[in-house]
C-alpha cells in the first residue's frame, strides 16, 4: 500500500499548498468544432458595446456626442454605471484623455474580474491600420492606467481589432486582416504564460472557423465551452452579418511522464511541479486552467487513475506489436512504417508486450514526415535492447539523426542547426551492455534535453534547429552507410509536439 500513501501525501500538498504559480498555461488543447449559424446579427455596431460581468458597468464607443458631451476627437470610450444591476444607469462618462486620444478608441472589452480594458485604436505607438491596446487598474473603484500596445507578436501592420480576453487571461482572441490569412478578416489566438509575460505570436485559427469572407467579433461565452464569431457574407441566405457559434473541447494531458497511462508515477510529477514553483501541469479547470496546481489538477488525474488514455499531443506511436507483415502501424494515426529487410517481429519480447528486432544489417523501418524539430517542442521516445556502438536509433531524412549511440555505445543526438551544421549533444549514459532501456529527446524553449531511464543524462541550448519535413528512419542511419543499423531491439516508439517529463 505504498502508493497509497505517497497519493495521500500528493493529496495533502495540493490541498494546503495550492498557489497560482508563475510561468505556463493549461497543459492540453482545445478544440474549435465546425461552427454552427445562429442567424442574422440585427446590429453589427453591438461589437462598440461592452457590459461587466456584474451589470454595473457598460463601455460604448461613438463619435459623436453623449448626452450633450464631446469627446476628445475621433471615437472615445465611454463608460456608464449603476450601483447595482437593476438600478437605473447614471449619466455616460467619457474614460478620459489617459485613454481616449484624438484618434479613434473603439470596440471595448472588459475582462471577468473588471481589472482589465482592452480596446482598439490608430493612437501613437499604433504599428499600422488598427492595434489592440490593454489598460488595467488595481480594483473596480480605481482609476485606469495609461495603455499599453499588446505588441507586435499580436499586433500587424494591419487592422487588428475584437479583442476576447478569456478569464485565466492566458488566451486572447482577435481577428486581423493581415497577409496569410483566409480572406477578408480571420479569428486570430495568442498565449501567455502569466500575466508579467509576452504574448506569443498569434495563430490563424484557421479552417472551419475561418473562411475566404470576413470573421471578425470573437466572443468567449463565460463557461468557456464556446466562441462565437460575427462573419459577413459566410451564409448564402445572408449578405448582411451573421452570427456563428463554436463548441470547444478540451483534451487535457493527464499522462504527463509519456508512457501511454496515469499512475503514481504521474501524480508524482505533479507533485513535483507544485514543489518546484512550476505550474506545466496545470490542466483543470478546462479549456485553458487556472494558472494553479491544486485538487482540481489531482482530481481530473484520477478520473484516468490506472486508465490508458489519448493524448492530443501524440503524433504517432508504433508499438511494434504487430507479430507479422510488412507495417508497422501507427496506433494514433495514419503515418504507419514500412518495414525494410527482413526485421524479426517478437511475439512477446519487447518491453511493452512485442517488439522488433533488427539485424544490424540492412534491417530498418521508414515512415512519412511526423514533425519539423524547427516549429516548437517535440519530444521522441523509445525503448531499446542491446545495438552498439555508433548505430542509429532514429532519423530524420533530409535532416538529422535524433537518436544514436556514440563510439562509446553511450546515447547522444545530432540535431542540426539551420545551417545545416551537425550539433552535438553527447551523454556519459552507455546503453549497450545488454539491458533494456528507456530513451528520449526533448525539444522546449531552445534546450535539448537527453533521458536514459527517466533520468536527465545531458543538456544544452542550443538552438533553433534546422528545419525538416523528412519522414522517419528508425533503425538505420542517414545514408544507410554499414555500420550504422541498429544491431538489437526497438519498441514503442512515440513522437510528441510537446515537451515531456520522463
Amino acid at each position: 500500500m505504498r502508493w497509497l500513501t505517497r497519493l495521500n501525501r500528493a493529496i495533502l500538498l495540493l490541498v494546503v499548498l495550492a498557489v497560482t504559480l508563475p510561468g505556463g498555461a493549461a497543459r492540453g488543447e482545445f478544440i474549435l468544432e465546425d461552427p454552427v449559424y445562429l442567424g442574422p446579427i440585427a446590429n453589427p455596431d453591438a461589437q462598440d458595446v461592452c457590459l461587466s460581468a456584474d451589470g454595473r458597468e457598460m463601455y460604448f464607443s461613438t463619435n459623436h456626442t453623449v448626452d450633450g458631451q464631446l469627446g476628445l476627437g475621433g471615437a472615445d470610450l465611454w463608460v456608464v454605471k449603476r450601483c447595482k444591476a437593476v438600478a437605473p444607469w447614471g449619466r455616460p462618462q467619457n474614460v478620459g484623455p489617459v485613454i481616449n486620444s484624438d484618434c479613434d478608441e473603439i470596440e471595448p472589452y472588459l475582462s471577468a474580474d473588471g481589472l482589465k480594458l482592452l480596446f482598439v485604436s490608430d493612437q501613437p505607438g499604433t504599428f499600422g491600420n488598427l492595434d489592440v491596446w490593454m489598460t488595467t487598474r488595481p480594483s473596480t473603484s480605481s482609476p485606469w492606467k495609461e495603455p499599453v500596445n499588446l505588441g507586435s507578436s499580436v499586433n500587424s501592420a494591419f487592422a487588428d481589432g475584437g479583442p476576447c480576453l478569456c478569464d485565466t487571461c492566458m488566451v486572447l482572441f482577435f481577428h486581423s486582416d493581415r497577409d496569410g490569412g483566409m480572406g477578408g478578416s480571420d479569428l486570430y489566438m495568442a498565449r501567455r504564460t502569466a500575466n508579467n509575460t509576452a504574448w506569443s505570436s498569434a495563430v490563424n485559427l484557421g479552417w472551419p472557423l475561418n473562411s475566404p469572407v470576413d470573421e471578425r467579433l470573437p466572443r468567449l461565452q463565460s463557461d468557456e465551452c464556446a466562441l462565437t464569431f460575427c462573419s459577413a457574407g459566410r451564409y448564402p441566405d445572408y449578405e448582411a452579418t451573421t452570427l456563428w457559434q463554436s463548441t470547444i473541447c478540451h483534451r487535457p494531458i493527464v499522462d504527463l511522464n509519456g508512457d501511454g497511462y496515469v499512475s503514481q508515477k504521474d501524480v508524482d510529477k505533479l507533485v513535483l511541479c507544485l514543489e518546484a514553483g512550476e505550474c506545466w501541469a496545470d490542466t483543470a479547470p478546462g479549456p485553458f486552467g487556472n494558472g494553479v496546481v491544486d485538487g482540481d489538477d489531482l482530481a481530473l488525474m484520477m478520473s484516468y487513475w490506472r486508465q490508458k488514455v489519448e493524448d492530443p499531443t501524440l503524433l504517432a506511436h508504433w508499438e511494434l506489436d504487430e507479430y507479422e507483415g510488412d507495417v508497422a502501424h501507427d496506433s494514433v494515426g495514419d503515418n504507419h512504417g514500412r518495414l525494410a529487410g527482413d526485421p524479426y517481429w517478437l511475439c512477446d519480447g519487447g518491453m511493452e508486450n512485442g517488439g522488433l528486432d533488427l539485424d544490424g544489417i540492412d534491417d530498418l523501418v521508414v515512415t512519412d514526415y511526423v514533425v519539423n524539430p524547427a516549429d516548437g517542442p517535440f519530444s521522441v521516445l523509445v525503448w531499446v535492447l542491446d545495438g552498439g556502438p555508433g548505430q542509429n536509433i532514429i532519423a530524420q531524412r533530409l535532416g538529422a539523426t535524433w537518436l544514436k549511440t556514440d563510439e562509446r555505445g553511450a546515447l547522444m543526438t545530432a540535431l542540426k542547426g539551420p545551417g545545416g551544421t551537425v550539433w552535438p549533444l553527447y551523454s556519459d549514459a552507455v546503453i549497450t551492455d545488454g539491458r533494456w532501456h528507456h530513451l528520449a529527446l526533448v525539444c522546449e524553449g531552445g534546450n535539448r534535453i537527453l533521458y536514459v531511464d527517466n533520468t536527465e543524462v545531458a543538456r544544452d541550448d542550443r538552438c533553433p534547429f534546422q528545419s525538416s519535413e523528412g519522414g522517419l528512419v528508425i533503425g538505420g542511419g542517414l545514408g544507410l552507410e554499414p555500420g550504422t543499423f541498429w544491431n538489437g531491439v526497438v519498441d514503442d516508439v512515440r513522437i510528441y509536439n510537446r515537451a515531456v517529463k520522463p
